[in-house]
């Protein structure tokens, strides 16, 4: 296998996401680049020099149609849809757009590729509301990484006191979480909510970001390159990060360090 270094794995991300974007765009269907992407956008005008990855988002009622749409015509796509919608989630709550001939290697366990993340941003009532489904969803996703722990072995990590958790959690199928967190994330999804959050991602000590931000989007720089964001970016920025324009302490300043390679 060869392996895939930064650059070129930026480029093969910029590759899917102008896919993707082409796809939305032909479809009318709304997204944002979001998280880390977004903010790279507003504050370095493309990648955070030490991020390695791409995320977009879209509102649970783009989110399906993305999905249904493309499952429609998946062999004419030269990516793969992972979600549970398509039917391969591969224990992912949330969707990934992959390329096929590639896999990631974390401590000998193969994992999804080079691909980009696709989060539904999902409808909440109050913080009250938040706080609790919030609160199942992410004792579900603490499953999930238990699990995976436990699969690579790397007990080291891990308490003794987690230990049996981590044992009965290993029993339990990801996609099944999967499954269960996505439930509760969309218990709202046909209420009038003044809020909304990307609930199924696993993000801890964060506040729902007002339902009016997604609804005006514009073209936004990122790489010499132009994509979706939501219009009110601040809002959304500050929910999410605080200070956003201020570089965090150096000992933060790394990326994800998966090992990639292609197939052949």
């Amino acid at each position: 296998m060869k392996q895939i270094l930064l650059d070129e794995l930026k480029e093969l991300q910029m590759q899917i996401l102008d896919y993707v974007d082409k796809f939305c765009r032909q479809n009318g269907i709304r997204y944002t680049i979001s998280g880390g992407t977004l903010l790279g956008a507003v504050r370095h005008g493309g990648y955070i020099p030490w991020d390695d990855d791409v995320d977009i988002q879209m509102l649970r009622s783009d989110y399906v149609r993305f999905a249904s749409l493309w499952k429609e015509t998946a062999d004419k796509h030269p990516y793969e849809l992972v979600s549970i919608e398509s039917g391969n989630n591969k224990g992912y709550p949330f969707a990934k757009i992959s390329m096929p001939q590639t896999v990631a290697l974390v401590d000998g366990v193969e994992r999804t590729g080079v691909y980009i993340d696709l989060f539904p941003v999902d409808k909440v009532a109050d913080l009250k509301d938040f706080r609790r489904r919030h609160g199942k969803a992410l004792f579900y996703y603490r499953m999930q990484m238990l699990n995976f722990a436990w699969k690579r072995r790397k007990t080291a990590r891990l308490s003794l006191s987690k230990m049996p958790f981590a044992w009965l959690c290993s029993l339990l199928s990801r996609n099944s979480l999967a499954v269960r967190i996505n439930k509760i994330a969309q218990k709202k999804e046909k209420a009038d909510c003044p809020y909304c959050f990307e609930m199924v991602a696993g993000t801890i000590n964060k506040e729902p970001i007002p339902f009016e931000v997604f609804k005006s989007y514009e073209d936004i720089p990122f790489e010499n390159r132009k994509y979706m964001a939501v219009k009110d970016f601040h809002t959304y920025l500050k929910s999410t990060f605080g200070d956003y324009m201020k570089l965090p302490p150096e000992e933060k300043r790394v990326g994800h360090n998966s090992n990639l390679y292609y197939w052949k």
